[in-house]
């Protein structure tokens, strides 16, 4: 299996959050503040002596979803989407920034993933190396929270089954799979770049539709 990455249409995109929602749900386990706050038990109310709460919901953005305008009025006023989590890089900046080799590049499918045995100290370094901040934090790091960030679904890949992002775009504005399938699938209207979107230097996995004659 070669190197997994994501094609994105910019056009197709109509930025309704529903990929970001979708990896919320999926990844809810995940969330950094699970092991700061625990459940706690309802004693009374509507919900039921045995009830429980969760004390927070999930706060890290592992995918994003965002706009940028440009012009100044109809019909040079332009609206451009852009959706983004970890682009599972081929020189990842965040595993040479992580001082405890918690990050690693898994050899199957290319993905990036941070290691749960190894203690995430929550220095940030990591989300400060990355372009696009993919390495997410519950909240403000003195509370010490673990970095969580997309493993782009591998528990679900496994199986035969899309990234929960991928699966619940309604657009079909979002694909996921082996980047030279996905280059060869777009071979007559892909490129590797996207207003709103800097490749820096870590080689990111992530091709783009062309926008007309945009580019």
């Amino acid at each position: 299996m070669g190197q997994w990455g994501f094609w994105f249409d910019q056009q197709d995109c109509i930025n309704c959050h529903t990929c970001e929602i979708a990896c919320k749900v999926w990844n809810e386990q995940k969330r950094g503040d699970a092991r700061l706050y625990p459940l706690r038990e309802l004693t009374g109310g509507t919900a039921g002596e045995n009830a429980v709460e969760r004390n927070y919901y999930m706060k890290e953005r592992l995918r994003r979803s965002w706009y940028e305008e440009r012009g100044n009025k109809p019909p040079d006023l332009m609206r451009y989407n852009m959706n983004i989590s970890c682009n599972h890089c081929s020189k990842p900046a965040c595993i040479d920034a992580c001082p405890t080799g918690r990050i690693y590049k898994e050899d199957t499918y290319g993905i990036v993933l941070a290691n749960e045995e190894i203690p995430c100290i929550s220095c940030g370094r990591c989300q400060k190396a990355c372009p696009w901040e993919a390495p997410q934090f519950y909240t403000i790091l003195k509370e010490r929270p673990v970095m969580v960030k997309c493993d782009l679904c591998m528990e679900r890949i496994v199986t035969g089954l899309k990234p929960a992002c991928v699966a619940a775009c309604p657009m079909r504005a979002l694909e996921a799979g082996e980047l030279k399938g996905l280059k060869e699938r777009h071979s007559e209207d892909y490129t590797e770049q996207a207003i709103g979107f800097e490749r820096g230097n870590t080689d990111p996995n992530i091709i783009f539709r062309k926008r007309g004659n945009t580019f």
